[in-house]
């Protein structure tokens, strides 16, 4: 049997809220903290590559630190800017040379460009489509029509 210690002890372990810092897999970008300066950086990059003067960045650390959740908050800052987000994995020996590199990030473009592409021709039609239905719901003498 559990003292009253043990069991005070036991209900503020199960009552803690949960750490949304896990080194097995990344956090939400809306849970991103001590990053301003990088998420700055990155903002100013992206501003200036969108007006026609590229910039890179670098993301590299040791593992654990959050290099993935960074990223994913870059993702999203540049989803919102309309940008097209292409995903690489820069693998040891992926590559055996530049142009193996530059065809794979052809090939993704190419394949997130036509996937935006079939989703706007998509979207205008299923929007078209809901449009065009009316609902309406009686009960007794009292009707609501959507």
């Amino acid at each position: 049997m559990l003292s009253q210690d043990q069991l005070t002890l036991l209900i503020v372990i199960f009552m803690k809220p949960p750490n949304p810092f896990n080194p097995s897999r990344p956090i939400s970008p809306s849970e991103i903290v001590g990053r301003k300066k990088q998420i700055q950086d990155f903002e100013t990059f992206l501003s200036s590559t969108m007006n026609e003067s590229p910039m890179s960045m670098a993301v590299m650390g040791v593992r654990d630190i959050g290099k993935t959740s960074l990223l994913a908050k870059f993702e999203e800052i540049s989803l919102q800017k309309g940008c097209v987000i292409i995903r690489l994995e820069a693998e040891e020996n992926r590559f055996s040379k530049p142009e193996d590199m530059y065809k794979e990030i052809l090939k993704n473009l190419n394949t997130e460009l036509i996937t935006r592409s079939v989703l706007k021709k998509w979207s205008g039609k299923v929007k078209e489509f809901l449009n065009s239905f009316s609902f309406q719901i009686t009960y007794h003498d009292i009707g609501l029509k959507i």
